[in-house]
């Protein structure tokens, strides 16, 4: 979930001021200045590994399927539903966070919830540098940008199919860096219209971000921009990945076994590799609320260590410049 991260990078850099830091080291040397950058950098990674944990958690949501064996709980299937012991709301492994990462837990270990963490790692940083390196050769402008941004992600199309086989799959002995080098592209070329849509949607949630971050416009420019960055996010980058994450879903080998109960065909009358369109059809009302859900929560954890830090600092540099004023 990478445009929670700038959210967060945004709301954790409005308080470290260049003054308040010098402020700390003038005052009380380096050892406080050290203790508040430890901190920070703490927190920076508590909050990463928590953002890759909700994406794994979103990935499976996006795929999950209720088990064979459940029953609609009408009047008719009520009392089979209860010798059974199937409960509607329990159908889904993923309608819980707590109940996911449970799941996860026993089937794969206490590490599960960061699965393919290091895949991820590698596939985010290989990204990023070829569009610095094409931005080196074509510039920076507005059609430039457009260009690398949709091509750098489109290049690792098999990195990215991997990487979603390695999230949704059973443990598997293999290394995460030969089961890409195994990923066929054949396979990873049926994922690059579902990926287009998703790059150009990311391409445009990040320049209306860097809109808002820019101090050349105005200040309600700004709040503007980065509410319709938001917006762009949840309403449109999340559903063209949860699409993306199901066609490539669907393209998990049949000798791979998922981590969670989900429907390879995903209603359809064969097998094989969801269109665009198909995955998009094929995602249901349910799912999207239990992905809406999922986003909710991760909203309001993110956005209560946010505030809990802005408060610390806040209390943090009142404090000192308190001290400072009574010296």
């Amino acid at each position: 979930m990478v445009f929670t991260i700038n959210y967060l990078s945004i709301a954790n850099d409005s308080g470290s001021t260049p003054e308040g830091m010098a402020l700390i080291a003038d005052t009380h040397g380096n050892t406080w200045f050290y203790m508040m950058f430890a901190a920070d950098v703490l927190v920076g990674v508590f909050c990463l590994q928590l953002l890759y944990t909700f994406k794994v958690l979103v990935t499976l949501a996006s795929i999950e399927t209720p088990p064979a064996i459940s029953l609609p709980l009408n009047t008719d299937n009520r009392k089979a539903s209860d010798v059974l012991g199937i409960n509607e709301r329990q159908q889904y492994v993923t309608s819980s966070m707590r109940g996911t990462i449970k799941h996860l837990r026993t089937q794969a270990g206490f590490f599960s919830a960061w699965r393919g963490y290091c895949a991820s790692f590698v596939y985010y940083f290989a990204t990023g540098s070829v569009a610095n390196i094409l931005h080196s050769f074509l510039g920076t402008s507005l059609p430039a940008s457009l260009v690398i941004g949709v091509l750098s992600i489109l290049f690792f199309a098999r990195f990215s199919l991997a990487v979603t086989h390695i999230i949704i799959s059973r443990p598997q002995p293999t290394w995460w860096f030969k089961r890409v080098l195994a990923t066929p592209w054949s396979s990873a070329r049926q994922t690059l219209p579902a990926m287009a849509h998703f790059a150009l949607a990311q391409w445009a949630s990040y320049k209306l971000l860097a809109i808002a971050s820019s101090g050349e416009s105005s200040l309600p420019i700004r709040v503007s921009m980065f509410l319709l960055s938001f917006v762009v996010n949840l309403f449109v980058v999340l559903p063209l990945w949860v699409v993306l994450v199901r066609v490539q879903a669907s393209l998990l080998p049949d000798t791979e076994e998922a981590i969670v109960s989900f429907d390879r065909t995903f209603g359809k009358e064969v097998t094989g590799a969801l269109s665009f369109k198909e995955a998009a059809r094929s995602f249901k009302c349910k799912g999207w609320q239990r992905i809406m859900m999922l986003v909710g929560k991760m909203v309001v954890i993110i956005a209560s260590i946010a505030a809990v830090m802005a408060l610390a600092r806040f209390a943090f540099l009142s404090f000192f410049i308190r001290d400072a004023a009574l010296q």
